[in-house]
């Protein structure tokens, strides 16, 4: 429960508030198993299924990426997709404090899925033996006919004519190589069309979340958005004097200035939003991550990005 405890605390230096994100540490995956001897997996689902077991981590951003492409890949093979918990795929890099994710939250908190769409969450110790096993080459696995973390063609095809195929992806570039074969095969069986493209299969963003949100939007409209990186990312043009400098320039109105930012220094915050309110004519400045409603309901810095982009959607 500890491990799950949400904090806010406040700065009375600067007098803003600093949001912290739920705190699970990586002990949390340290009784996983090691072995990548055969064993028998307790698959979700049967018949076709591609499954992703990617080694690294990265931002939500990238990984609902990998996800929405792994996803129109399962289904133009009429399979489902398998994918490991969001605390094997995000990186604690992204998140405030360099937290871990927690393994008990899942894509659910992050995306909206919908009913029709086949993604299913592997249990955790299970996705963390394929990770390991598709590092380690091409073991045999109980309940697929087929585990491939190359040979896109061959996997494809397997994938396309048998029943139970199971084909396990290991990086971003395999991933990108099948997609762009099968999207290429496709092409080439279909007749062009001009029919409007498909609605996209994510969503970043819950229901509940995108409502929170827009209600946000809707106090402060209309409103100005400034993305806004951290320090440790930061180019010369995103230093506090550039990012004032480029305002004043662009000679913006009285308006409110929403700020959607992962900077981790506070001080870095404050000194920005003092020199927005000194130097332009902008009517308030608010950092998206201060608000109570956000605080409270947000999981951690990957959920409360949702969030924020959907806040940003509304800017003028």
């Amino acid at each position: 429960a500890a491990d799950r405890a949400q904090l806010a605390e406040v700065e009375p230096r600067h007098g803003i508030v600093w949001y912290h994100a739920a705190r699970c540490s990586s002990s949390q995956l340290s009784g996983m198993p090691a072995s990548r001897d055969r064993a028998v997996l307790d698959w979700p689902v049967a018949g076709r299924r591609l499954v992703l077991a990617f080694a690294s981590r990265a931002g939500l951003g990238d990984r609902f990426s990998v996800l929405s492409t792994a996803l129109r890949l399962a289904l133009l093979h009429n399979a489902s997709l398998l994918v490991p918990p969001p605390c094997l795929m995000l990186a604690a890099a992204h998140n405030f404090n360099d937290s871990e994710v927690c393994c008990s939250h899942r894509w659910a908190d992050y995306l909206t899925v919908p009913e029709h769409v086949g993604l299913h969450e592997l249990e955790l110790s299970q996705a963390w033996l394929l990770i390991r096993w598709a590092q380690g080459g091409s073991p045999r696995v109980s309940g697929c006919s087929m585990f491939a973390t190359s040979h896109t063609e061959a996997s494809l095809s397997a994938l396309a004519s048998e029943a139970d195929a199971c084909v396990v992806i290991g990086t971003n570039e395999e991933l990108h190589a099948a997609a762009r074969f099968a999207d290429s095969h496709q092409k080439q069986q279909q007749q062009p069309t001009s029919s409007p493209p498909p609605p996209p299969l994510l969503r970043m963003g819950t229901a509940a979340g995108i409502s929170v949100a827009k209600a946000i939007s809707q106090r402060y409209a209309p409103f100005y958005a400034l993305q806004w990186r951290r320090a440790d990312k930061a180019f010369a043009c995103n230093s506090v004097e550039a990012v004032t400098a480029r305002l004043v320039r662009d000679s913006v109105r009285p308006l409110p200035l929403l700020i959607l930012t992962n900077e981790v220094q506070p001080s870095r915050v404050a000194a920005l939003r003092d020199a927005l309110l000194q130097s332009t004519n902008l009517s308030e400045v608010v950092v998206l991550r201060d608000l109570p409603e956000l605080r409270e309901r947000a999981p951690d810095n990957f959920a409360l990005y949702t969030y924020e982009l959907e806040i940003a959607r509304s800017a003028i």
